[in-house]
């Protein structure tokens, strides 16, 4: 079962943060993991959905953000190796 956690602006900075250090764009994140285009740039704050999300319910919006954070935070730089 899925735990209940909050997906804040906070979140959604970080998210796009470890993203850029990692020297992906969003296309390129979003096929590594398997999300669409528009629910990525959901969970980094780009849309706002005003209750039209592309994510069924917040909690899974809301894990799957949490779980990015997590799988970003563990790939290499690839800036960095790239040079």
């Amino acid at each position: 079962m899925l735990s209940v956690m909050s997906w804040t602006t906070e979140h959604a900075t970080l998210l796009k943060t470890l993203r850029e250090e990692k020297g992906l764009d969003c296309f390129q994140l979003s096929r590594l993991v398997c999300l669409s285009h528009n629910q990525l740039l959901e969970l980094e704050g780009h849309v706002q959905t005003a209750g039209n999300s592309t994510f069924y319910s917040h909690h899974i919006k809301s894990y799957v953000g949490h779980r990015l954070i997590e799988k970003l935070r563990s790939l290499p730089d690839t800036r960095a190796t790239s040079a």
